[in-house]
């Protein structure tokens, strides 16, 4: 994958819903063709290996041939790839950004002690993610909030 054409074609793979099932029924274990048509039984067989063609084109499937079966595993190196280009860092730059936030938050809790403690789930905004994060809120959550 050392192409933007390459790249373009693991995009353009992953953009089916039933390619990617495909996909998630061979992460636990390579399957044959046949396996894999029975686990689409509303599927043909010609609509199954066309799916396993694009996938195998973009370098996302690997098929192995042992006698009359065709293994199917899946390669998930281009993917892996996709996550170290794009998502990696933007993940790196929200969780340093969440570890920033919670050391202020924890300083101001323990500047005023809460008088009591409820538990519900945060959306953290961020630039460019949205990190959902279980947090302890005080009642005055609100006033704390207000002089941020």
């Amino acid at each position: 994958m050392s192409t933007e054409a390459d790249l373009d074609g693991v995009f353009r793979a992953l953009a089916n819903p039933l390619r990617r099932q495909i996909c998630d029924a061979l992460k636990l274990r390579p399957l044959t063709t046949k396996q894999l048509c029975e686990a689409f039984a509303g599927l043909d067989r010609c609509t199954v290996m066309q799916h396993l063609k694009v996938l195998e084109q973009a370098g996302l499937v690997v098929a192995v041939r042992k006698g009359r079966e065709r293994f199917n595993h899946l390669d998930a190196m281009p993917i892996q790839r996709i996550q170290e280009r794009w998502i990696g860092p933007h993940a790196a730059g929200a969780a340093a950004g969440c570890r920033r936030s919670s050391g202020r938050w924890k300083a101001r809790l323990r500047a005023k002690p809460p008088e009591r403690f409820s538990y519900t789930l945060l959306a953290v905004a961020w630039p460019v993610r949205c990190l959902f994060v279980i947090a302890p809120i005080l009642t005055a959550a609100r006033s704390l909030a207000r002089q941020a």
